[in-house]
């Protein structure tokens, strides 16, 4: 695999001939890029550092710790850009990566929780982190952070966990 490659095709070659996608999705990079607001605050202080210091030394500190913060920020710029949550017909997926891929899933059969929170800044965007669980505490998947349309996303996930499971029928 190739870093260059478009992620959409990393998901694509972790799918099977017998599932069908029904939801791909990236995690929202508005939300995302609000969550940097700690990092421009911390690039911010070394730009003003370098701008009223006359110490070449601190000077110096000063503009290898801003190129740091600007190496986080892209390297974890390209991880969000590489993450695709997806829902196929026999599974929940996140693939993901930059340098290397990483896929994690988990069996419709398997998922006995999943828990969708909602900070403020999540409600402002319209966005959520999606946990999914099952009963071994080992093998939990990564929780999806940013999810756009996290509603559709989690009943999607109810259908799917519901049809795979054959839940019994109400009788209240």
């Amino acid at each position: 695999m190739s870093v260059v490659a478009h992620p959409d095709r990393f998901v694509d070659e972790f799918l099977t001939d017998e599932e069908s996608l029904i939801y791909r999705e990236s995690p929202d990079m508005k939300a995302w890029l609000f969550g940097q607001v700690l990092d421009l605050g911390i690039f911010l202080f070394f730009v003003w550092v370098m701008a009223v210091t006359s110490n070449e030394v601190i000077r110096l500190g000063a503009f290898i710790g801003a190129a740091v913060v600007v190496g986080w920020f892209v390297y974890r710029f390209l991880d969000i850009w590489y993450t695709r949550y997806v829902l196929t017909s026999h599974r929940a997926l996140r693939v993901s990566g930059v340098l290397r891929t990483d896929c994690e899933w988990m069996a419709w059969s398997k998922v006995t929780d999943v828990s969708v929170s909602r900070t403020v800044g999540d409600r402002m965007l319209h966005t959520a982190t999606i946990e999914i669980r099952n009963a071994n505490e080992a093998s939990q998947f990564r929780a999806m952070s940013d999810v756009p349309r996290p509603m559709e996303f989690a009943r999607l996930i109810t259908h799917m966990v519901n049809a795979r499971q054959r839940r019994a029928p109400d009788l209240s």
